[in-house]
């Protein structure tokens, strides 16, 4: 849940966001097809038009999943997925034992299933998502019959649906702050 400090705090980086006023940083080109890989980016597309048509209040904007993906994964791995959209190799966040600074320890909830370790959680996949909320919000986004976290369609849909599982308008400044923070209140993920 985010704290409301947090959210006044980034509220104005937000309405930046979606007004367009925000600069590219120096050296990154504009042009979106040259920061992520055309596969990648089609499937933050697919996840946003899945929530226009599942969650059509939500209005989350494809960018919001690219950069998710961007900071968990640099867009899978700079776009290591082969046709299937599966990726290469699969993406492992670390085991959350609570030794890395500011995270918490996260006991085993799949048994290693999902995340090969069976007595940590691991973040997983380009989305970097938690064993326990994959099991809740996993989704087949490649129509294929099967969530699986490795997987871009099926880990950016996954992903567009916990956001839009706050209950935020992304097209409201406060809305977009709120629902970010709501995967990570940390004011530099919001960042």
């Amino acid at each position: 849940q985010a704290t409301p400090a947090n959210v006044t705090e980034a509220v104005p980086l937000a309405r930046g966001a979606l007004e367009g006023g925000l600069r590219m940083p120096q050296g990154i080109s504009s042009r979106t097809q040259d920061v992520i890989p055309a596969r990648v980016l089609a499937s933050y597309r697919k996840a946003e038009a899945t929530m226009a048509q599942d969650q059509a209040g939500c209005r989350l904007p494809w960018w919001v999943v690219a950069a998710v993906g961007k900071v968990q994964s640099d867009h899978a791995n700079q776009g290591t997925v082969d046709d299937g959209g599966n990726v290469l190799p699969p993406v492992r966040g670390p085991r959350l034992d609570g030794s890395i600074v500011d995270t918490r320890a996260v006991q085993d909830t799949d048994g290693g299933r999902l995340d090969g370790d069976a007595l940590y959680d691991r973040a997983m996949g380009p989305m970097e998502i938690v064993p326990s909320t994959w099991e809740l919000m996993a989704r087949d986004g490649n129509g294929d019959g099967v969530a699986d976290p490795d997987n871009i369609d099926d880990a950016t849909v996954t992903a567009a649906n916990f956001l839009c599982s706050s209950g935020q308008d992304f097209g409201t400044p406060e809305g977009l702050a709120a629902g970010v923070l709501y995967t990570n209140d940390r004011l530099p993920y919001a960042n």
